[in-house]
């Protein structure tokens, strides 16, 4: 027997509820977060995590995204604080506010994201709270172990073209471009002199610092760096350093194109710094070993400086550095590189006391990678050139090392040359200014 067809009206409501079923398991999308404060100041901010969603099920590198709202008279935004199940994360210094959380660093499981608005002046408003349910993640390979690395070979007959900065893993907009600016040269090496910020977490090494070619790791390959004081803010071991770089000495030196380059540790917790120290019979016996007249030593906190800040007082001058100035000059080394101070400065040759002398040493102070610039306040006729404001002093110092000196040029993010001229290693001719 031929089955009947169904009534047309009963196809009809069939048909109805086919529909109703598919748009019923379609999932809205996901509405931000937010939470809104008043400060004691009387403005009010609102701050939303856009997304991921509150309670989504989350995995891998996960694009983490909000915005600020402000009513009233607020100072201005220093930035957004995040932090994981209570422990410090990452901070978020400008908008747009988005970062990637990478799972993988924690257990599968429920968490908890807080985030909290940072403003000048000190207010934070109350933390905005987002659940989120890690899936468990497969983590990356470790990074290979570290060897100081001699950077590239420049062509036949051509100086090696080195690019140092310091005091620019911090997610701004001048970050990007002073890399940019690097990029440009194709530097064959790369002196990166410390400080990843806020805090130097691990969270921050991987988006500040960066990760598949983007801001500063699009130099790794050829980057040999110096550890700065904010590396040890989120751990006092350093370990989100180590970790990143692969385990590198805390002080270490290597030979490149006819240069020795030294690289110290004047910041970390563990380090000692008096003459009877480690570190200082170490560099001691590797001066003495490589008396070479072209000599580059870098470190993080400068001997001189006219820089100043509110946490070191009237001066950031690492004056416990001392004795391991008075060592390195009177072993006639031309070039100290070093940052912390924000800003660029030159300072004539000293000798190991500290006075203008020829031949002496010439100490470079170029934390202007990326961070805020802080003003030059603490005058001294031994500086002879110094950029500390946004038109002048974001950028890096090229140096072209030669058999005889080097030529340098500190250039700025827009790609003028501030200051240049030439340092001739120990003893030899000072080589003529490239072009």
């Amino acid at each position: 027997m031929r089955p009947r067809p169904l009534p047309a009206l009963a196809g009809l409501l069939l048909l109805v509820v086919v529909v109703v079923v598919d748009v019923t398991t379609r999932r809205p999308p996901s509405a931000p977060t937010c939470t809104t404060a008043t400060a004691p100041a009387g403005y009010t901010v609102q701050l939303c995590i856009t997304g991921p969603a509150a309670g989504a099920d989350v995995a891998g590198p996960v694009p983490v995204t909000a915005t600020t709202q402000l009513t009233g008279r607020a100072p201005a935004v220093n930035g957004i604080t995040y932090t994981l199940d209570g422990g410090y994360l990452l901070f978020d210094p400008q908008s747009p506010y988005a970062f990637n959380l990478h799972t993988y660093r924690y257990p599968p499981g429920l968490h908890t994201l807080s985030a909290s608005v940072a403003f000048s002046g000190g207010y934070a408003s109350p933390p905005l709270t987002l659940p989120l349910d890690f899936t468990a993640t497969p983590a990356p390979p470790p990074t290979a172990p570290f060897r100081p690395t001699p950077g590239t070979d420049p062509a036949p007959g051509s100086p090696l073209l080195v690019a140092a900065a310091g005091d620019g893993v911090s997610g701004l907009t001048a970050e990007r471009r002073v890399t940019d600016l690097i990029a440009s040269w194709k530097p064959n090496l790369v002196l990166y002199l410390g400080d990843v910020y806020a805090h130097g977490a691990p969270e921050e090494y991987a988006n500040w610092y960066g990760e598949n070619g983007s801001f500063y790791s699009r130099f790794r390959s050829i980057t040999n760096p110096t550890p700065g004081n904010h590396e040890f803010e989120s751990d006092r071991t350093g370990r989100p350093y180590y970790d990143y770089w692969g385990d590198p000495p805390p002080y270490y030196s290597y030979d490149t194109h006819g240069w020795h380059i030294i690289t110290l540790d004047n910041v970390s917790p563990a380090t000692v710094l008096s003459t009877s120290s480690a570190q200082y019979q170490w560099l001691a016996a590797d001066l003495a070993r490589h008396p070479d007249p072209c000599t580059l030593v870098t470190y993080h906190r400068p001997r001189f400086t006219e820089g100043r800040s509110e946490t070191e007082g009237p001066s950031e001058a690492a004056t416990d550095f001392d004795a391991f100035w008075r060592l390195i000059a009177s072993h006639h080394v031309p070039l100290v590189l070093n940052g912390h101070s924000h800003n660029y400065q030159r300072w004539k040759p000293m000798d190991a006391d500290g006075a203008v002398v020829g031949g002496g040493t010439t100490e470079f102070v170029v934390g202007t990678g990326g961070q805020w610039l802080s003003p030059l306040l603490v005058p001294d006729p031994r500086m002879a050139v110094g950029f500390d404001n946004a038109t002048s002093a974001w950028g890096a110092l090229q140096l072209q090392l030669s058999a005889t000196g080097a030529t340098y040029r500190f250039i700025t993010e827009d790609g003028v040359t501030e200051d240049s001229g030439v340092v001739p290693c120990a003893g030899t001719v000072a080589p003529a200014p490239g072009p």
